[in-house]
């Protein structure tokens, strides 16, 4: 299986400028984390990428209370993909910690 590395993130514009300051408070290193994790745990078949080379899908999504991955609506992509990038997000356990439970976070993937 190949892994899709290709992500773009796209966070609030309060927790990019706070990553421009310098400065990384207790959320912000929290989402570091989450983001190196997701990079290094997100598994999607090499077949589902090339079926749907160049999409560009959006993942919205947030934590439970233990960390766990939720995804909420999965924008431009067909049935079978969506269903396919959900079960490969939700199977990244222990991401968040209680900073981000609740919080909406979206990733703009390119596969290729």
């Amino acid at each position: 299986m190949r892994t899709l590395f290709a992500l773009l993130l796209l966070l609030s514009f309060s927790i990019q400028n706070s990553f421009a300051g310098g400065t990384l408070n207790a959320e912000d290193v929290s989402v570091k984390k989450m983001w190196t994790k997701i990079q290094k745990e997100i598994r999607i078949p090499a077949k589902v990428i090339s079926m749907h080379e160049g999409e560009k899908p959006e993942v919205h999504f947030t934590f439970d209370e233990f960390g766990n991955l939720r995804v909420l609506e999965v924008e431009n992509a067909s049935p079978f993909l969506e269903k396919q990038l959900i079960t490969s997000f939700e199977n990244i356990k222990n991401a968040g910690t209680p900073l981000l439970s609740g919080q909406r976070f979206s990733i703009q993937l390119k596969l290729q």
